[in-house]
């Protein structure tokens, strides 16, 4: 029992039917197109609930590292993240969040679309190293997130792609 979705079935006057579908049926599995599935997003309670826990983590840091400086900064950077996810979520289109939709696996095909995720280090103007990131890939972290909270890390979640690594050494850490 397969769902397809793709923009026909997601567009904005079918979108909640659509999404009512995914709670209510038991599909065995739903393929999803790539720009209906970053028009998903976690509900605001899940991304107030993530960053929380991250700024928690930046404070004990703050008080066991001596890098103050940079540790203050990752955290401004992580307020500055959430009070544009929160911008965001008031503009988002989709009344029913991706955490509420019964979803327990992802399998991300063509994965290297989702290669440009933040990385933090100490490390700078190192070739190979880089520290830009995408909201495509963030959103997609934390939907893998939510999906490794429902069944502890290493499963649930496959990323699989045919391009090999060619740019930096920060897509071969996120891959």
């Amino acid at each position: 029992n397969i769902l397809v979705v793709n923009n026909r079935n997601f567009c904005l006057k079918k979108r909640t039917a659509t999404l009512k579908k995914i709670i209510e049926e038991d599909y065995d599995a739903i393929l999803i197109t790539y720009s209906c599935f970053d028009m998903l997003s976690l509900s605001k309670k899940y991304y107030i609930e993530f960053y929380e826990k991250q700024l928690a983590i930046l404070t004990k840091a703050k008080e066991k590292f001596s890098s103050e400086r940079a540790i203050e900064a990752k955290r401004a950077a992580a307020m500055r993240t959430l009070e544009k996810l929160q911008e965001d979520m008031s503009e988002n289109v989709c009344e029913i969040p991706f955490d509420e939709l019964g979803i327990n696996s992802l399998f991300v095909d063509e994965a290297h679309n989702y290669k440009n995720l933040f990385l933090f280090t100490k490390m700078n103007n190192v070739a190979g190293i880089s520290t830009t990131a995408s909201q495509r890939a963030s959103d997609l972290k934390l939907k893998c997130e939510y999906i490794n909270e429902l069944h502890g890390a290493d499963k649930g979640v496959v990323f699989a792609t045919g391009t090999p690594i060619s740019n930096s050494m920060t897509e071969m850490y996120t891959m």
